[in-house]
């Protein structure tokens, strides 16, 4: 039996509910069979992923009336998981546990893990981290707060205090998908910036690195060239840093491209060099959920890229 498809003649109004619904479910993108897509998508909350797992989310939480279930980490941050987390925090977060890479021993994968009664309100919620070690209640309000665009299970006192200096939601974030080692050489028309290559404020030339292309044809990213203002910063780090993209140069996917939402914003040198301080790198762990796989650079997590107030 397919436990997507189960009752889904009347998936929303079953009378038949569980006390208590556990499970690990699929993890995975299935837009290859959009036919079944379609069934697992009809009548949910969020129709704007393609990952198994929300839908499993969404079903549970339609049966039972205490959920409980291991999901991949991306979930508290990823844009296409926003309305299933609009859904899971209209109810009572009872715990969150954040296994990091510990939850699967040699799958290199973060993981967490929801408990979720659905027959009332949130309040508090207990979050509990095998990264660091620690456990503790929290205020639902406080850590799935709407001033952000995410859930922050590990915001503070010292997050707060750095939040309140920062004005956020400034960038857009662009990430290329077309340049490959296929298409660079070593010598070319056009630079090509990998994540190395961008240092504090600075470029830096890497030996036996630096990547070029002769033309952009065909290629998005070419929107960008010799576009002023534009920001870069390296994807997939804990060690945030920004410089200012140089002339004739565009860049990979490892770094992403960061533009002003509008165009009375003036982005300065000293406000790129903060994103190297130490309290910028402290403060983003935080805002990144203490993760080491899902830091992609996307239009959720580029919101706390802020310049001083």
């Amino acid at each position: 039996m397919d436990f997507l498809l189960y009752g889904k003649t009347n998936l929303f109004n079953q009378s038949k509910r569980y006390d208590i619904v556990i499970g690990n479910p699929p993890f995975g993108d299935i837009s290859g069979n959009k036919e079944l897509l379609a069934l697992y998508k009809s009548n949910k909350h969020n129709t704007e992923t393609n990952n198994l797992f929300s839908f499993f989310l969404e079903k549970a939480i339609q049966l039972g009336d205490t959920v409980g279930l291991i999901i991949p980490k991306s979930f508290l941050s990823a844009p296409e998981f926003n309305k299933t987390r609009e859904l899971v925090s209209s109810f009572a977060i009872q715990k969150i546990t954040d296994y990091g890479e510990k939850g699967f021993k040699e799958v290199k994968i973060e993981t967490i893990s929801l408990i979720i009664n659905t027959r009332n309100g949130g309040t508090k919620t207990l979050v509990e981290s095998y990264i660091k070690n620690e456990i503790g209640y929290k205020d639902q309000s406080y850590i799935c707060s709407k001033d952000f665009p995410y859930w922050l299970v590990y915001r503070n006192e010292f997050f707060d205090s750095i939040a309140k200096k920062l004005r956020f939601n400034i960038f857009t974030s662009y990430r290329d998908r077309q340049i490959t080692k296929r298409i660079t050489k070593d010598r070319g028309n056009i630079r090509v910036l990998k994540s190395r290559n961008i240092g504090r404020n600075e470029i830096l030339d890497i030996p036996n690195y630096d990547s070029y292309v002769d033309s952009l044809e065909g290629l998005s990213i070419s929107k960008f060239l010799d576009r002023e203002n534009s920001v870069l910063v390296p994807n997939l780090t804990y060690a945030p840093r920004a410089s200012f993209l140089p002339k004739n140069t565009i860049v990979d996917g490892s770094v992403a491209i960061l533009t002003s939402k509008e165009s009375g914003i003036r982005i300065t040198e000293k406000d790129l060099d903060y994103f190297g301080t130490e309290e910028f790198t402290q403060f983003y762990r935080v805002a990144r959920n203490h993760g080491t796989r899902s830091l992609n650079i996307d239009n959720n997590s580029v919101f706390f890229f802020g310049v001083s107030r």
